[in-house]
């Protein structure tokens, strides 16, 4: 149930965002947050198939887990949000560095670099535009510091308290990583539509006749 509610909103959002000239706007980095965390319903569809294959012998890691329940950055980067780079990172960069130095905020931090380097490649290569490197890279340096003032300040807040924090800070920064989708507009997302974007059996949530602003 969960993924076709993934679906509907992915879909709808994708539909309504090439009808509309992108903007670094609120609005529309809003709309790219809601997309980017309704996406996974691609990684639901492929769990699914496995289980149905194997007759649930095998199964996939999920990809995440309801990132937007997250109560704190950790939580969203640590447990919910891309658990399978998450855990290659954690693996490769994080458990090493800790073992030698003792200290987990020093190896949180060192994981972030190497993951913003990671995106720094992908976001070139993708966009051929280095311009986009440095906010990119920033992007993962903030994150990795707020990660790490969490654990150091370790102050209790209401949960509802700490869920508007923690994603209006992911909205705040977000466009540092978000400007190269958003600039890129239109034809990018045209050129790279959604699964089952044009599959008959998928319900089709009435568009909007205006764009966010």
């Amino acid at each position: 149930m969960l993924m076709f509610i993934k679906i509907f909103i992915n879909h709808w959002i994708y539909r309504w965002s090439i009808q509309c000239d992108m903007g670094l706007t609120l609005s529309k980095i809003f709309m790219l947050y809601l997309s980017i965390m309704t996406i996974s319903y691609i990684f639901d569809a492929q769990m699914i198939i496995v289980r149905i294959a194997t007759q649930d012998k095998y199964t996939l890691e999920s990809y995440t887990d309801s990132p937007i329940l997250s109560l704190s950055l950790g939580e969203f980067w640590g447990q919910r949000y891309n658990r399978i780079v998450h855990k290659v990172l954690r693996e490769a960069i994080f458990e090493p560095i800790r073992s030698e130095l003792s200290s987990s905020n020093i190896a949180g931090f060192m994981t972030f670099i190497v993951s913003g380097l990671l995106h720094v490649h992908v976001c070139i290569a993708v966009f051929q535009n280095t311009s986009s490197a440095f906010p990119t890279f920033m992007f993962f340096i903030i994150h990795g510091i707020g990660c790490c003032l969490e654990k150091i300040m370790k102050i209790k807040f209401p949960k509802f308290i700490r869920w508007i924090i923690t994603h209006i800070f992911i909205l705040i920064t977000s466009p540092l990583m978000f400007q190269p989708f958003i600039e890129k507009g239109s034809p990018f997302l045209m050129l790279n539509p959604p699964l089952f974007i044009d599959v008959e059996w998928t319900p089709k949530l009435p568009v909007p006749n205006f764009c966010p602003q």
